[in-house]
Order: C-alpha cells, then structure tokens, then sequence
C-alpha cells in the first residue's frame, strides 16, 4: 500500500508539516475527499517553537502537490460536498460555528451557528442545502437553504440524510411510541419536501409518507421473559469491584431482523443487584425518581445490531475479600424479561 504524503517539497521552508525543525507537535484531526476522489481535504494542527495554529489544505492525488487554503480556528470536520464547496465546522469565542470555503474564490463565510449535534449534519449533493438538529434529541429538524440563509423546520423529524444524487431523503421520525407499529425511517422525493413547505415548516405527517415512502416498523420490546429472550440476547458480561462499587455491563443483541425501541422516562436505563450465596439482597442501584421536565430516552436497535448496558451499585458495608456474591442487570421496565446474573468472588 503506498502511502500518501501530506506535505509539500521539502525545500520549501514555508512548509511546516512533519518537520521535527519547525514544530514539535504536528497533527491531522480531520479529512475528507473530494467528489471526484481526486483531492483530500485535510487540517493541520501545529505546536511548538516556531508558532502554533490551524490551516486547511488539499492534496492533489494526481499531481501529488498540496496546496495551503489558509489559517483556520480549530477545525475539526470537512465535509466537501461539490467541487467548489467545503464545509468545515470551527470553535470561537462564540461557540461552534459552520462555514462554506469557496475552492474558486479562495474565500470563506459563515453559514450557521447553533448546530448542538454535529452528529445529525447533512448536506444535498449540490452544496444548496444543508439539514442538522438545533439541540440534542430535538424533534424538529433544521432544514436550511445555505444561499439564501433561509431555514425551514421539518416538524416529527430528528435528523435527514441526501442519496448521493440528491433527490432523495431519509427521514428520521421522532416521537416514536414503541407500544405501537410504527415506522421511524422515510424516504422522501427532495421536491416533494420543499413542495410541502407552508409558511417555513414542513409537517412530517402531512407528507403522506405512510403510504408514498419506504417504511421501516418499529417494535415494542416484549415485556414477558419467553418473547425477550427469543428477540434478545445476553452477551459479554461482566462484573468489577472496587471498594465499596460493584458494577456491571453486557451487550443486548438483537437476534430478528426487526427494528425494537426501549423507551424510558429518566436517565437510568440499567441497574444492578447485589445477592449472598443465600440469595439475600446486600445491596441494589437506587432508583432514580422521575421529574416531569425529564427527556423521554429511547434507542432503536435495528437488526442484528447490539448495544450495552451499564449499571453500578454502592455497598455501604463492602463485603469481605474472597466473599461470594450473584450479581444481577436488569434493564428499567423490563425486569421480568431482561434480567441476567452471575455469580463472582470479590
């Protein structure tokens, strides 16, 4: 496998990438390719005596030349979507900041602030439009034209991600009720979706997705042990100790090839029990009481897919060393169909 070179001729003394005289620390913390795939977009962060800082530079595959686009603040995601257009996400003063670099141009500008997850970013095929969540678990989604600077909200959706063509859309419902068969991903015409703007939103329910879209249901989890344990399957479990802490954790695998949706109020998902050789309860996770301003959680696992559990007990008189105890996780809500032990020497 040939490796790539980042840097330019190594007699250019401008040229402060990888060379132990110039910098003492030199990193790459994020990359991204060209559409073409014949250019890698990429920043260098440098530390050390002859100064510090961020740029942003593109490397040529075919001519195998990189050229410096110029100094950035702490970048740290490229997104290059068209041939002139790279997005890239920056930290300032103000916070987290998203912003277009005109390749042509040369030139740079701010397209948008507030994006609390950067996980949910999106951008269509032709560098017009970009999609994000405003805030963590948000159930309107931001739909933004990044010419005009003009956002439309997509109402009932969480996140949308553009086919590679641009034409088509994936939307992720939000709001899912687990009780019910329901479908949390769409696929959508683009057109369709801006057809449907009224007064700069978009109603998810009204695009008549459920009969026009490609749906995936979801499903509740059984509740009873027989029809957990024949969707579901314990893996991986472990227990540590240390002082006056047990805790546990273990992966779920979804054994179908359905979409399933654990669904809580409050922030605890697992807890944990402590039992003697006896079968007496020593000790148990406290149950966290739910407030009405807390977030409804919930995790979609799709099929096949895993995920793992964590809980964690205190003992406010730890056992002996050498002492025998079963330790048991059980996820809230499920605890008849979910729970699993294992018997460990402290």
């Amino acid at each position: 496998m040939e490796s790539v070179p980042i840097a330019d001729e190594p007699d250019q003394d401008d040229v402060p990438i990888f060379r132990g005289r110039s910098f003492s620390s030199t990193n790459v913390n994020a990359v991204g390719w060209s559409p073409d795939s014949s250019k890698i977009a990429f920043v260098v962060s440098s530390f050390g005596r002859a100064g510090s800082g961020t740029s942003l530079r593109i490397y040529d595959l075919v001519t195998k030349k990189t050229e410096d686009l110029g100094a950035f603040q702490s970048v740290n995601r490229i997104d290059w979507v068209s041939d002139n257009s790279i997005f890239y996400q920056g930290f300032s003063a103000g916070g987290a900041q998203l912003f277009r670099f005109d390749t042509e141009k040369k030139t740079s500008e701010s397209i948008g602030s507030a994006i609390a997850d950067p996980n949910t970013l999106s951008f269509s095929s032709n560098g017009k439009y970009l999609s994000y969540s405003p805030a963590v678990g948000a159930k309107t989604l931001i739909l933004r034209d990044i010419d005009s600077k003009t956002d439309i909200k997509v109402e009932g959706a969480q996140s949308m991600r553009f086919s590679r063509d641009g034409r088509t859309v994936v939307l992720q419902r939000s709001g899912l009720d687990p009780q019910k068969k329901e479908a949390p991903f769409f696929t959508a015409n683009f057109a369709d979706v801006l057809d449907a703007v009224v007064e700069g939103k978009v109603v998810l329910s009204k695009l008549g997705l459920s009969t026009a879209g490609v749906s995936i249901p979801s499903y509740a989890p059984p509740k009873e042990r027989a029809g957990f344990e024949k969707a579901f399957k314990w893996d991986q479990f472990t227990v540590n100790s240390n002082r006056n802490y047990i805790s546990a954790s273990a992966f779920l695998k979804n054994q179908t090839s359905n979409y399933y949706t654990f669904k809580w109020k409050g922030w605890d998902y697992a807890r944990c029990k402590v039992y003697d050789e006896q079968g007496k309860l020593l000790a148990q996770s406290p149950p966290n009481p739910v407030n009405p301003t807390d977030p409804e959680q919930r995790i979609l696992m799709g099929g096949k897919k895993q995920q793992q559990f964590y809980c964690s007990v205190f003992m406010a008189t730890p056992p002996a060393f050498g002492t025998k105890v079963k330790v048991a996780l059980e996820l809230k809500d499920y605890e008849v169909a979910s729970t699993i032990e294992k018997e460990t020497t402290l």
